[in-house]
């Protein structure tokens, strides 16, 4: 291994928990497989020393990229932070020949993220990956920090700058906003080996296990889960059974909905088919329930098209069928790979109840066509991008 690293910069990173853990767990590895080190400027609040001795990281940041989103007023204050963080811990922590990833770049802080871009890229001999996150920039009044990102970066080099989001329709979206003036893709790839290993495990005997997984929000149908429970299970009996988690304390939830999540949790408690862990869960627990599991539940409500998910996603990878919603770019993907998939058409738990007995009827079918499916998902690699970036563009 050279003297040469990945920097990654990651805001988001508190626990040993869900997609910032995840994401920044492959890169580890990726980085390793690509000859170079790993480093992790992480949030304040990071306390896990595993963490901390896996992923390089030291903990920084007084603010996680998703704060002050649901406030008018704090953009450009957070993004004002961020800048002088980076001066203050970043700058001072990169050496000639490391590659700089900023992971998931929300609205406060990708006018940040361009200005150090900006100052730094063109007097030193590093690269760079900024990895803009699809959730906001479709949403107008959070649209202004990333064009003045895309501002700043236009002019550099892009083969020491790679600019990615999290589909290839984002990275449409992205380039409209942009003008067509830098190159802007679809994201690698990027997964942890267990991820990797799981999906050529074989699939356990027994009821067909349904899950559905990660960190609860209203638009990701958290509410509706309990009583997709009950109507699958009074459909489907002890056919089937349910490895639900549901961890209401990640975002804000309305008082009613709040009342109402907090009903189905006791009902799900109740219930012999449901699994439930309430609360988060590390990364065993993550795909320990994944790798039992036999359908994966995207129960998506949002009006968003383009939104995806990284369950649904590390799903096609690990050739599992989902049930999914319909006309958007979930649907869209599992069509083009021929993955096991069944859409539902309303935000409503009958609607994806009903689309979740079809796919227990037809899970022999289903499952075929994932696993064929999961061969062809096919991407570069995030390896194969860091050792082009470290053969061509930074010095040896």
């Amino acid at each position: 291994m050279t003297g040469r690293k990945v920097l990654v910069v990651d805001p988001g990173l508190r626990t040993r928990t869900g997609h910032h853990y995840h994401f920044d767990l492959s890169v580890a590895e990726q980085a390793e497989e690509a000859g170079l080190g790993m480093r992790l400027l992480a949030h304040a609040g990071l306390s896990d020393r595993l963490v901390k001795a896996e992923l390089g990281a030291r903990p920084v940041f007084q603010f996680s990229p998703y704060d002050g989103l649901d406030r008018a007023g704090v953009l450009e204050p957070i993004n004002t932070y961020f800048a002088a963080a980076f001066a203050e811990f970043l700058t001072p922590s990169v050496a000639d020949g490391d590659i700089v990833l900023f992971h998931s770049i929300a609205p406060t802080m990708a006018m940040a993220v361009g200005e150090w871009l900006a100052a730094s890229l063109p007097h030193r001999p590093i690269g760079a990956i900024a990895v803009c996150n699809l959730g906001y920039f479709q949403h107008p009044e959070l649209v202004p920090p990333y064009r003045r990102f895309l501002d700043l970066v236009a002019d550099l080099d892009p083969g020491r700058l790679k600019v990615w989001t999290e589909n290839a329709a984002a990275a449409e979206v992205l380039a409209a906003l942009d003008g067509g003036r830098t190159p802007i893709t679809a994201l690698p790839l990027i997964f942890p080996r267990r991820l990797l290993d799981l999906a050529s495990r074989p699939r356990r005997p027994g009821p067909v296990v349904i899950c559905s997984q990660g960190h609860s929000r209203v638009e990701k149908g958290t509410h509706l889960l309990a009583a997709i429970a009950r109507e699958v299970g009074a459909a489907l009996g002890d056919r089937v059974a349910f490895a639900y988690q549901v961890n209401p304390d990640y975002a804000h939830w309305p008082e009613s909905m709040l009342a109402w999540l907090e009903v189905g949790v006791a009902a799900m408690r109740d219930d012999p088919r449901v699994d439930l862990l309430v609360g988060e869960a590390d990364s065993d627990q993550y795909y320990d329930r994944l790798e039992r599991s036999r359908l994966v539940l995207v129960p998506y409500i949002t009006k968003s098209p383009e939104v995806s998910s990284g369950l649904f996603m590390e799903a096609l990878t690990a050739g599992r069928p989902t049930i999914i919603p319909a006309g958007g770019f979930m649907e869209r993907e599992a069509r083009r790979l021929g993955a096991g998939h069944v859409c539902f058409t309303e935000g409503t738990a009958a609607s994806v109840a009903a689309a979740t007995i079809r796919a227990v009827e037809d899970i022999t079918a289903l499952e075929a066509a994932s696993e064929a499916a999961r061969h062809r998902l096919k991407h570069r690699s995030l390896t194969e991008t860091l050792t082009e970036m470290g053969k061509s563009t930074l010095p040896r």
